[in-house]
């Protein structure tokens, strides 16, 4: 994916899932979670690499889209703000996410803000993804495969 510097343009996606906020917050920062739901396509391996603090890096691939980013923000069970880089792109690409982590009474309503994006098109894209991704988050707390 490429992309020029990224703009004003953002996303919202959320959905609510059949997990604790701890036990959502777990699937979005523990790597052996993440590799069972961290891409739009089941088809795709997912290897993660999270050093949880501010300041720390995560890096994870996709197959064979790798994305990387700094920990802005780490609230457990509460909140993630987080740097989103496509590997190839200039620091100056940087996207944030926001993931939020919100009581319900079915589980937890994770919110996602992607901002910074460059153009419709990543919208579009990014929309997609992060649609997906919660798709199978959702599926997999439904099975308790997120423990």
């Amino acid at each position: 994916m490429t992309s020029t510097k990224g703009t004003d343009l953002s996303l919202q996606v959320e959905r609510v899932i059949s997990a604790s906020p701890e036990r959502a917050y777990r699937a979005w920062t523990d790597p052996q979670r993440m590799k069972s739901w961290f891409a739009p396509s089941e088809e795709m391996a997912v290897e993660a690499e999270v050093d949880l603090r501010v300041g720390g890096k995560y890096r994870v691939s996709m197959g064979p889209y790798v994305v990387h980013g700094v920990y802005q923000e780490v609230a457990p069970a509460r909140r993630l703000v987080f740097s989103w880089q496509w590997r190839g792109e200039t620091p100056s690409n940087d996207m944030l996410v926001t993931v939020e982590f919100l009581e319900h009474p079915t589980g937890t309503r994770v919110l996602i803000t992607h901002d910074r994006l460059a153009d419709e098109d990543s919208r579009e894209q990014h929309t997609n993804g992060w649609t997906a991704m919660l798709s199978r988050l959702e599926s997999l707390s439904k099975t308790n495969e997120l423990d």
